[in-house]
């Protein structure tokens, strides 16, 4: 039951990431389709992969604000199902739906948010001591040279009012 846990959040997270491989112009397409997809309040959506096996089909239905399926696919096996509704999850292979145990409920919901409901901003602002920094992109990491004596660092989205906490650093 892990296992099929484990993979539902995988394929989930897949699923609204763009390929790394993909030049830029594609890779906006398909952020911007994702993000038009984002904003309806339901959406089918069927991608294929290539397993080690053969094809593999994953079918992922959502409709706003939480209620998903998701329907894997693959050859010489049965599909795995996995529904959420709520706070609650359910999964089957074969006939007999199980509902998940809460802690691995509460990982799925919280890889369908992340990948539906609230995406990664574009980018980020790193401020030290107040100042802009570095705007970064996804995942938004940097490097900073040490300097000594007290600093803080905090972190904003983009164009949106959201802040990280400042944290105080003293370099010796």
């Amino acid at each position: 039951m892990l296992r099929r846990a484990v993979v539902c959040v995988l394929l989930v997270g897949l699923s609204a990431l763009p390929a790394l491989s993909a030049d830029v112009p594609c890779k906006e397409a398909v952020a911007a389709a994702f993000a038009k997809q984002r904003l309806a309040p339901a959406f089918r959506m069927v991608a294929g992969l290539k397993g080690e096996t053969g094809p593999v089909e994953i079918t992922v239905e959502y409709i706003a604000p939480d209620r998903m399926r998701q329907t894997i696919v693959a050859p010489n096996q049965q599909a795995l199902d996995t529904v959420l509704v709520g706070t609650r999850a359910w999964s089957r292979q074969g006939t007999n739906w199980e509902e998940l145990m809460p802690a691995i409920a509460q990982t799925i919901i919280a890889q369908v948010r992340e990948a539906v409901v609230d995406p990664p901003a574009n980018e980020v602002v790193w401020y030290v001591d107040g100042q802009p920094f570095a705007t970064t992109p996804y995942p938004y990491t940097t490097r900073w040279r040490l300097q000594p004596g007290e600093h803080t660092f905090q972190v904003r989205l983009g164009a949106a009012k959201s802040a990280s906490r400042p944290v105080q650093v003293t370099v010796d």
